[in-house]
């Protein structure tokens, strides 16, 4: 995939900014809190879900196939929200899904 990204996308073009603490801005840093707080809850889940079921009585085979369930409905939901970004506007689809990750 690498590859194929390398080959395809083009660079975009960067306006240098002078100064290290210029290209921190407050839309940055609250953005970078917010996708690591999402990153934290995600990792914690994939991390600990199997052995969750584990300690419920499921063997280890069937507690990966009840996370990899889980996991593939992000695979369907990826491309979805992605082709909903560009219709609705990334910060609304950012902000929606924050909000349903939140509820869920």
């Amino acid at each position: 995939m690498a590859i194929i990204l390398w080959r395809m996308l083009e660079e975009p073009f960067i306006q240098p900014v002078k100064g290290f603490a210029k290209g921190i801005t407050l839309p940055l840093i609250l953005l970078t809190f917010a996708v690591s707080m999402r990153d934290m809850a995600y990792e914690g889940l994939v991390s600990f879900l199997p052995s969750y079921f584990v300690v419920k009585g499921q063997s280890i085979f069937h507690s990966g196939m009840l996370t990899a369930l889980m996991l593939i409905s992000g695979v369907i939901a990826q491309p979805l929200g992605g082709a909903l970004s560009d219709k609705i506007g990334r910060k609304k689809i950012f902000i929606l899904t924050m909000l349903l990750l939140s509820f869920f």
